[in-house]
């Protein structure tokens, strides 16, 4: 009798975080036969003991949503700690050691973090293939250990195939490895996601914010527009520290994608995303809800969200955002919409499900 194929993903989120790439490829494993072992909350960022007492602080205090269970997909929290300093990766290896000494063979592994506590993992396991899920320019990002370089260059080397879903980081990618061993998976999508005809706007008074507030948020464009009198309604969690402020509401965490897409439709006359700092090879894990809903969505100039101009509301500075917002009935929103959508249909073709079922039926040894 043949045993139950056997998946490891190694990702920085945790199972309760919101929903996304990771929790998606756990998930559609899990359908293909695959008993997926989703390793939760994977430090990444160079250790500080700063970063030590916040952690033990949340633990005491953590109160967080729950997503829902996945039959076949189990999530295990071994408390790891921040790579890059030599006390932390001892105790993390040793940590790794102890859990694979019952769970050291898997046919397919998912990494999505170049820093040695993944190459602690590949090391002490066996496995038939490797995908390294790029979500990030790692290296040009800051915060993470030097070795990062490193680490990735041996995690893409190990690696059967590499994905990724920016076009920054596909193209950066392809000086490292051959074209077709790349997937470039720029849209994920959560089942049931239901398309909306495009609303009718007039003016906008309210505006959504999903996902989590986090350092990489710009909050002083969230306060600039609560000043000019906009709502902001958040659906999801806050990270950090903000103001409070009558008119930013916390909507609270949806784990269920087609109630949080009714809602902030309903709700809402657009969407924005805030980025700041360095977001080359970043791009938004919540666009596909985003563009399905009809509404505008205004984002912040960068690499990938230029390259999409043509279906977001690019803006370089408060002043240019205030403007596309007061102006919305003069803008090409309509068109936008339409190349959106036309996006989303596009790119059903090229999903995680369709790549994975590809990849693996391609090769149905492992």
């Amino acid at each position: 009798m043949n045993r139950q194929k056997k998946a490891l993903v190694l990702p920085g989120v945790t199972w309760d975080d919101t929903y996304q790439r990771h929790h998606l490829i756990a998930e559609t494993l899990a359908k293909f036969g695959y008993n997926v072992t989703f390793v939760s909350g994977i430090p990444s960022s160079k250790f500080s003991f700063k970063k030590l007492l916040q952690k033990i602080i949340s633990n005491k205090n953590s109160n967080k949503q729950k997503n829902r269970i996945v039959e076949n997909v189990e999530s295990v929290s071994l408390r790891l700690l921040w790579p890059g300093w030599y006390i932390t990766d001892f105790y993390n290896k040793k940590v790794i050691a102890d859990f694979c000494a019952n769970n050291s063979d898997f046919d397919l592994v998912v990494c999505y973090l170049p820093v040695q506590t993944t190459i602690s993992f590949l090391d002490c396991i066996t496995c038939k293939q490797i995908i390294y899920d790029c979500v990030r320019d790692f290296e040009g990002w800051g915060g993470y250990p030097r070795s990062v370089r490193r680490i990735e260059d041996e995690i893409i080397s190990r690696s059967t195939w590499t994905f990724c879903d920016s076009y920054y980081l596909q193209n950066k990618l392809s000086d490292k490895i051959d074209r077709d061993k790349i997937f470039q998976i720029p849209l994920y999508f959560p089942d049931n996601l239901k398309i909306y005809d495009i609303k009718k706007i007039d003016s906008i008074k309210n505006i959504a914010y999903i996902g989590t507030i986090s350092e990489s948020t710009d909050m002083q464009v969230i306060e600039n527009l609560l000043g000019l009198g906009y709502t902001i309604n958040l659906y999801g969690f806050k990270s950090i520290n903000t103001k409070e402020h009558e008119r930013f509401i916390d909507k609270g965490y949806f784990s269920d994608i087609s109630l949080l897409t009714t809602v902030v439709r309903d709700e809402n006359d657009a969407i924005i995303i805030p980025y700041q700092g360095n977001m080359n090879g970043v791009i938004p894990a919540k666009l596909s809800i985003c563009l399905s809903l009809g509404l505008p969505v205004f984002i912040n100039s960068f690499y990938d969200s230029d390259r999409l101009s043509d279906r977001l509301f690019v803006y370089n500075d408060i002043k240019q955002l205030a403007e596309m917002i007061e102006d919305i009935k003069t803008l090409p929103f309509e068109e936008k919409y339409t190349n959106g959508v036309t996006m989303i249909h596009n790119s059903k073709k090229n999903t995680i499900s369709n790549i994975l079922s590809e990849i693996l039926h391609e090769n149905s040894e492992i």
